[in-house]
């Protein structure tokens, strides 16, 4: 049985939580709609459903802020992804993300990489933002169980969506719109749906430097099969370089199974090459 306490029950909890703060505080300046879609892993299904049947008007809605995955945040640290996508999200995150106690490693990438149900409103020119607490070692696994929620975090989260809530239906009052950003014309096209591709790895969140450092690896999977160790940091992934989880997640996703790349790794200070064949990471 595989309960999902973080992916994604705990994405869940932290909407369901939203809804009692915002019912129990002063009306915000803007409407807020809630809202929980299945089938995200094949492919957004629900939330592709709601956006080709909206329950109004596509093009009043000012933002998306999405959450999956916001239950392992214990450590304070937070990835936001697609903070490219207008122009108001990185000085807004940067203050809320100070008050909420958390630290951001924010990517500004206008494709909202992820794969997660940010891009079906990215994909329709609606900026979004994809809250994320990091892979782990029971990512899909029996393992992912409530006994490993970590409540602490994911209320720290919600405070932080709380206060996005809160700056960006003023801004939206007081502008009318927020502008959505393209993303940059040379950048790869993230492949539409879910986590599509498995590479096979468990980073480690406590490393803070350049690159991305693997905690270990699935085992039987791509990483394990090309030789990948605990240790190895990923400095460039193809021909994506590497700079920390936004670019592993915008890599992994701007690519498709049986895609053979080439990854570039530290192993004892000496940088190696390794071959590695993508595999699917869908339901048959």
């Amino acid at each position: 049985i595989h309960n999902g306490a973080d992916d994604n029950a705990s994405g869940t909890a932290v909407v369901l939580e939203l809804a009692r703060c915002l019912a129990a505080s002063p009306r915000p300046a803007c409407d807020v709609v809630l809202a929980l879609w299945s089938g995200e892993e094949l492919g957004l299904l629900g939330s592709e459903h709601w956006a080709r049947n909206p329950s109004f008007a596509l093009d009043t809605v000012a933002a998306n802020l999405n959450l999956d995955m916001v239950g392992r945040g214990e450590s304070g640290q937070l990835a936001v992804l697609g903070a490219g996508s207008a122009a108001e999200f990185s000085t807004l995150l940067a203050a809320a993300g100070a008050r909420a106690g958390l630290a951001l490693e924010i990517s500004l990438s206008g494709q909202g990489v992820g794969g997660s149900d940010h891009q079906t409103f990215l994909k329709r020119e609606i900026p979004a933002l994809h809250f994320f607490t990091g892979l782990h070692a029971d990512y899909h696994r029996p393992s992912d169980d409530s006994e490993r929620f970590e409540a602490t975090g994911a209320a720290r989260v919600a405070a932080l969506v709380l206060d996005l809530v809160q700056e960006l239906g003023e801004d939206f009052e007081a502008a009318g719109v927020l502008a959505f950003v393209p993303p940059a014309k040379d950048a790869p096209s993230a492949t539409p749906g879910g986590f599509r591709t498995r590479f096979g790895s468990i980073p480690d969140y406590a490393y803070d430097g350049p690159g991305l450092r693997l905690d270990g690896t699935s085992p039987g999977g791509p990483a394990e099969k090309a030789g990948l160790l605990r240790g190895d940091v990923i400095v460039a992934f193809g021909a994506i370089e590497i700079g920390g989880m936004g670019d592993y997640m915008y890599a992994l996703n701007a690519h498709k199974p049986g895609d053979v790349i080439n990854v570039r790794f530290l192993r004892d200070g000496a940088e190696e090459t390794a071959q590695v064949t993508l595999e699917s990471n869908q339901v048959e």
